[in-house]
């Protein structure tokens, strides 16, 4: 798996009420369950772990919502296989 930490912030929401979700634009390769998320006293932590034996690219897209507006990134994640097994190399977004 690859663990990607980021942060969010919202000027009119507290932290703990954001909803923060991620999707993956291809399940074959990075299925619903194979991302998770995690909300932590200084931000947050992305887990990344694709289907076995896959490999391939796929667009991770990451949304923070406060129930009435919401904010979304994308970026580009990279399965390579090296000796059967696969490896994430990700592409996360820069920080503002």
């Amino acid at each position: 798996p690859r663990i990607i930490q980021f942060s969010v912030a919202d000027p009119d929401t507290p932290f703990d009420q954001l909803q923060i979700t991620a999707l993956s634009g291809n399940p074959a390769l990075v299925a619903a369950s194979g991302i998770v998320i995690k909300k932590g006293a200084r931000g947050c932590t992305l887990t990344v772990r694709p289907v076995a034996d896959n490999y391939g690219k796929t667009k991770i897209t990451i949304t923070a919502s406060d129930g009435h507006s919401q904010a979304t990134e994308t970026f580009e994640l990279v399965v390579e296989t090296i000796n059967g097994g696969g490896i994430v190399l990700p592409n996360p977004p820069s920080p503002p």
